[in-house]
């Protein structure tokens, strides 16, 4: 009985690593897809800036700047809360 007892260690081991190397490869996925949805979010910034140039609004009232902006944030938020929820509830 006493020869289980490492075996079962070991094989908790094992189990509680699988899941520290499962969280790490989707938080490196989540970071990648973030990065390059701010790349995109940036590209399109400049497209519209050289486009329409640097002063231009939405419907006169909001620079369109600002869009992207909110976009950069919002990607930001929801990868900071897919952490907060990952770490919360596994």
């Amino acid at each position: 009985m006493a020869d289980n007892l490492p075996s079962q260690s070991g094989r908790a081991i094992r189990e509680k690593l699988s899941y520290l190397f499962s969280d790490a490869l989707d938080i490196g996925r989540h970071t990648i897809t973030m990065l390059l949805s701010l790349f995109s979010i940036w590209i399109i910034t400049v497209t519209i800036q050289v486009l329409l140039g640097k002063s231009s609004t939405f419907f006169g009232v909001i620079p369109v700047e600002y869009i992207f902006d909110l976009a950069a944030v919002a990607m930001l938020l929801k990868f900071l809360g897919h952490l907060i929820i990952k770490a919360i509830y596994h």
